[in-house]
């Protein structure tokens, strides 16, 4: 398994590298502004790594992992749920959105989804709606269905986008609920790594009246240990440390200093 994630980290690594060629036009700007020449390449490739070394390498782990899961037995990508619920259905979530805040209560995804499981029984006709796809499905060997949307820490929710993501994610689960009778569903946001350090995840501001954060929200180790179970969040970090030794070790064949002094920047010691 350890194996099996540096493999697909030092790949997304590789695949930067090769897919952002380093600049050799003349660019005055960033080399004033870095203040050496030599720097820009250094400076290109960290901006694709932040630009681009995200969700999809996150995808990657997150499929790897689950199918070395035994509790998993369906893994998809890009999942698209469905454009068709029930208008009964669609009636009670929108029911249960005009519920929260307004000093009913704060969210309860259990009692919720109970609401739309009754919902669904009920005969009636169905409406189209445009749902964005969920970027992970997974089935569970005990038939559970697990809906998922990754997030990064920038795109973390404020009152407004938080009503948006809980309509989305109880409409997954009313599609869902659809296409199998009494189907477990389980449907979340999740942010793979916190970027608060040390300290619980916040998402800046209370958002609970539209969120259940017990139940659609899992953050950093939480998610990933869900995913594989523990210890896979420290193993995954540790991944990362030693792809990122190896590559600093080969930083001169990469970055090489065009004037032949040696490596552009000096291998840091872990």
């Amino acid at each position: 398994m350890k194996r099996l994630m540096e493999q697909i980290i030092r790949g997304g690594l590789l695949k930067n590298l090769s897919g952002s060629p380093l600049p050799t036009s003349n660019v005055p700007f960033r080399t004033h502004l870095l203040g050496d020449r030599h720097y820009v390449p250094i400076y290109e490739f960290i901006h694709a790594i932040y630009s681009h070394f995200g969700i999809s390498i996150f995808e990657d782990l997150i499929v790897a992992l689950a199918e070395k899961n035994p509790g998993i037995s369906v893994v998809k990508l890009s999942y698209k749920v469905g454009t068709e619920i029930g208008e009964k259905t669609y009636r009670c979530i929108e029911d249960i959105m005009d519920g929260l805040g307004v000093g009913i209560g704060k969210s309860d995804k259990i009692q919720e989804l109970d609401r739309i499981r009754k919902s669904v029984g009920e005969a009636q006709s169905t409406k189209s709606i445009t749902l964005k796809r969920a970027s992970i499905y997974l089935e569970m060997t005990t038939g559970d269905r697990v809906l998922i949307d990754i997030k990064v820490p920038k795109n973390h929710p404020d009152r407004r986008t938080a009503r948006e993501f809980k309509r989305r994610l109880l409409r997954w689960a009313g599609v869902e609920m659809q296409k199998v009778a009494d189907v477990e569903v389980h449907s979340f946001m999740a942010i793979p790594y916190n970027n608060s350090f040390t300290e619980r995840y916040t998402t800046g501001v209370d958002v609970r009246d539209a969120l259940d954060l017990e139940e659609e929200l899992k953050v950093d180790g939480e998610f990933w240990d869900f995913l594989a179970g523990k210890p896979v969040h420290e193993d995954l970090l540790k991944a990362f440390l030693r792809v990122g030794m190896d590559f600093y070790l080969d930083l001169e064949k990469y970055f090489p200093d065009p004037d032949g002094h040696g490596p552009v920047i000096s291998i840091p010691s872990f």
